[in-house]
Parts: C-alpha cells; sequence; structure tokens
C-alpha cells in the first residue's frame, strides 16, 4: 500500500510540475488582444488609448504656430513599438524625435532607419 500511495504522490507532483510549466508559458505569451496593424505598445488605436500621445496630437490638432505640424509614425525598434514624430515640436527643425511606449524620448542608434509605413496620424496633406 506505501508503494502505491509513493507512486501516486510521484504521479501527482508531475502532473502538478506540468501545470505549472504550461501556465507560465502562456502566462508569458505576448498579449494577443491587439490584432491590427495600428496596435501599439499592447492597445489598439494608440493615438487616443497612450495618454501622453492623446495630448501630443491634440495639440497638433490646435496649434497654430507651425511647431506641431507633421507624422507621427509607428515603428519597431529593437523589437519594440516606438514612435517617430516629424514635427518641429519647437526646435527649429529637428528632423525626427522618438519616444517610446511610455512616452520617454530616446535617440536611437546610428544604423537606425525610419520606415514610415505605418501611419499614426498627420496634419499634412497626405500624397
Amino acid at each position: 500500500m506505501r508503494n502505491h500511495q509513493n507512486s501516486l504522490n510521484k504521479m501527482s507532483i508531475k502532473y502538478i510540475f506540468l501545470a505549472l510549466i504550461a501556465f507560465c508559458i502562456m502566462a508569458c505569451e505576448k498579449d494577443k488582444s491587439c490584432y491590427s496593424e495600428k496596435c501599439a505598445c499592447g492597445v489598439e488605436n494608440p493615438k487616443n488609448n497612450i495618454e501622453w500621445l492623446a495630448e501630443l496630437i491634440k495639440k497638433a490638432e490646435t496649434d497654430k504656430s507651425g511647431n506641431y505640424l507633421g507624422s507621427i509614425w509607428l515603428e519597431k525598434y529593437n523589437g519594440n513599438d516606438i514612435f517617430v514624430i516629424d514635427m518641429a515640436l519647437g526646435s527649429g527643425g529637428i528632423a525626427y524625435y522618438f519616444y517610446d511606449c511610455k512616452g520617454n524620448s530616446f535617440i536611437p542608434e546610428s544604423e537606425f532607419v525610419v520606415k514610415k509605413e505605418i501611419l499614426i496620424y498627420t496634419n499634412l496633406p497626405v500624397e
């Protein structure tokens, strides 16, 4: 009887271990709630659903100075979503600004090429 209990305990431990592994794999999978090409940072419609980006676009919609005239592109950088902002933003002519999902500005490595494939926002005439 004791051997039967030991084998049941070992089998139970194996099943619990396998269930834990399966749970970890499912928990670690990338968020699949975002399916469209204009999904970024795990949310649909980032221009409305990412607070700092929505505020920037709101400024662009109402700005009369020309500092917010331009476009915002969604790109991938080192496997992460980033936003490339092609607006003056008061700088006097810097070509691009780069922001991560949280709104942190950064400078990419020199070999990074802006592809301009996914347009998030523009207040310029679209060609």
